[in-house]
């Protein structure tokens, strides 16, 4: 897995960069986490209750979606045993402008955004999110949203309550009728063979990695709660 800092992959406000990474996409799995630090929390107390602010630490790549390991060491699992080459850049609000969000418009059918659900309370995150939230015409961009099945009640609530403000379209779409066409999607993902299970089947679609590898990684064909999956498709 290779990490890619924000400058490095949003290159100012030209095209350049995109084109560079154009022959890519079909040899990578493109991911953006987006997220806070501790240090997000602890400069902004008024919005930290029921926050579970365990979960972050020093860098945006230790936040623990899960509240066990962190989402880096979560994506390089999964590169490990799907056998997917993996992109991730880490954003916050203090890296996300203008020019960020308009190179993510031009790259969105081509990223999975993996959303941390109390970080879009800020407004360059909730922004930057926001540019997922199109389902017209079933062009559905992947996105991704962890939520811990062990957070409390209050901070489900809380997290539940920024996806549904954040993802209007998309939350009204996948909320009414779980389409197979969104397998590219799921705004409340549980644990972490949910979140495997996602990546796996959005490679699959994408035509990243290897077919007959994907199809032997467990998380590939599990299904949970009816909701679409490679075995259905």
């Amino acid at each position: 897995m290779r990490e890619i800092n924000s400058q490095n992959y949003f290159e100012n406000t030209e095209n350049v960069h995109i084109h560079q990474h154009a022959s890519k996409f079909k040899e990578y799995l493109f991911v953006i986490v987006l997220t806070h630090t501790q240090q997000y929390w602890a400069n902004n107390p008024s919005v930290i209750v029921d926050v579970p602010t365990g979960n972050y630490g020093n860098t945006l790549k230790h936040w623990k979606p899960f509240g066990e390991a962190t989402i880096s060491g979560l994506l390089d699992e999964f590169s490990r045993l799907s056998e997917i080459n993996l992109k991730v850049c880490y954003l916050d609000e203090s890296c996300i402008n203008h020019a960020i969000r308009r190179q993510a418009k031009g790259l969105k059918d081509r990223i999975v955004l993996v959303a941390d659900p109390f970080s879009l309370v800020a407004t360059n995150n909730n922004q930057f999110a926001k540019v997922f939230d199109e389902t017209a015409h079933n062009n559905i961009k992947a996105c991704l949203v962890p939520l811990c099945v062990t957070s409390s009640t209050r901070a489900r609530g809380i997290a539940t309550n920024n996806i549904k403000g954040t993802f209007e379209d998309l939350y009204h779409g996948w909320g009414q009728e779980f389409f197979k066409s969104y397998v590219h999607i799921e705004l409340d993902v549980p644990s972490k063979i949910h979140f495997f299970r996602r990546l796996s089947n959005i490679a699959f679609y994408r035509g990243i990695g290897d077919k007959e590898n994907l199809a032997r990684f467990e998380a590939t064909t599990q299904k949970f709660e009816n909701k679409p999956s490679l075995g259905d498709l």
